[in-house]
């Protein structure tokens, strides 16, 4: 595949980013399949959020890594049109989605759109999809019906250009005073010496080579690229940092967005930064993993909440009530997140790093950490200000929730 191309590397289909729309088909697979016709769709709705809810209070996990997993299997799988892909609802009912690989769609005059691979995303059909959490979609592609070539995929930056571009802004990048603030913020954290942090996985950190037609277009994709250059140089930071910690030689650095290019891949792997395909990012996820997720287009602290405790995680911290949010902060986020403080609030950066700030899992935290002399370490979590009082015993000490920090 030469440099500029936009697609991807997977069986001759663009990157699943660049795509008109989706399509999908899916049922739920009933006892018996039966289907109450006389009910009303409302009431069936109605029922569905219901259910989710009590369950989303009673606890139970709305994403799991064994249910991750077996999408993963599935979708790996030599899979062709005609056959399915299962999920298991959260009420226990599995859904069939159909998998729709190279079916044709719809047809005009010298074009046809054709359905791709198919991918994991959020979507809603109906009562079928009430209770399921994920689901399986086909991005599709508008191709010449005679030569096949796929038309009005959205361009890309060569890769010499892309990789000039990420060199400019590292250099940049490394001068600046945030950079220097999250070096020692990141050498300051004091972690059990038996807690090797060797990996990094980051979420939405958008594609460094995408553009758009048009002046207009081609000013917006200019602006984005600067903000993901930013951004993936911040990661190559963090692995350059966690290598000096001790026990960490090796930190293996995963970005997972289904913006990337081939491009993309080129230049970031070339960096250190290897992409990885939805969900292995997730499932990648452990407790010895810094977390890096900026501003996704899916929730992604609801799906970390639910399948792991990372030592560290870098995202935002928006305070409002999350309406309109892809990524807000729920109820059971706000509980995950009260077993971290936060060691480093990023500057203001609306342009690159908006609103980010650092936080580390409290029951890893050393007690070296802290003054040999009574004293306090302060940390936030969820806007209120923490108290650590370091009179205690090791693995014994007291959180007090205060207003403010005393001056």
């Amino acid at each position: 595949m030469e440099d500029g191309d936009s697609s991807s590397d997977q069986q001759g289909y663009p990157s699943p980013s660049y795509m008109d729309y989706f399509i999908a088909g899916c049922r739920r697979i009933r006892p018996g399949n039966e289907i109450d016709w006389g009910k009303d769709p409302q009431v069936e709705r109605n029922e569905a959020k219901s259910f989710v809810k009590k369950a989303y209070d009673d606890g139970v996990p709305l994403f799991t890594k064994n249910a991750l997993r077996e999408i993963q299997k599935q979708l790996t799988s030599d899979l062709q049109a005609g056959q399915k892909v299962s999920i298991k609802g959260i009420d226990g009912v599995t859904v069939e989605f159909d998998v729709k690989t190279g079916e044709l769609v719809l047809s005009g005059i010298n074009s046809e759109y054709v359905a791709s691979l198919a991918a994991i995303l959020a979507c809603r059909y109906g009562i079928d999809m009430g209770y399921c959490t994920m689901g399986i979609r086909h991005p599709v592609f508008l191709r010449h019906d005679v030569t096949k070539e796929f038309i009005n995929i959205k361009p890309t930056k060569d890769y010499d250009s892309v990789k000039k571009s990420f060199m400019d802004i590292q250099r940049r990048w490394e001068c600046s005073d945030t950079c220097l603030q999250l070096r020692t913020a990141l050498k300051d954290i004091k972690l059990p010496q038996d807690l090797i942090v060797n990996k990094i996985v980051a979420f939405a950190c958008g594609s460094i080579s995408g553009d758009r037609n048009g002046p207009s277009g081609a000013y917006r994709a200019a602006k984005l690229r600067e903000t993901s250059l930013y951004q993936h140089a911040m990661l190559c930071t963090l692995q350059d940092t966690l290598k000096t910690r001790k026990g960490c030689h090796e930190v293996q650095c995963l970005a997972q967005d289904p913006i990337y290019t081939s491009v993309d891949s080129k230049v970031l792997g070339e960096a250190g930064i290897t992409i990885v395909e939805d969900p292995e990012g997730f499932l990648q996820v452990d407790d010895t993993t810094v977390v890096v997720s900026l501003y996704p287009n899916a929730p992604v602290k609801q799906v970390v909440a639910d399948i792991s405790r990372p030592a560290v995680i870098i995202w935002d911290v928006f305070t409002h009530d999350g309406d309109g949010l892809t990524d807000p902060v729920s109820s059971r986020v706000e509980a995950f997140m009260q077993g971290f403080c936060q060691a480093y609030k990023f500057p203001s950066d609306d342009d690159n790093m908006m609103d980010l700030a650092l936080f580390t899992r409290i029951d890893i935290l050393s007690m070296a950490s802290w003054s040999s002399a009574p004293g306090f370490f302060w940390g936030v979590t969820q806007g209120k200000v923490l108290e650590f009082s370091d009179n205690y015993m090791p693995n014994s000490f007291q959180v007090t929730v205060v207003t403010e920090k005393p001056t």
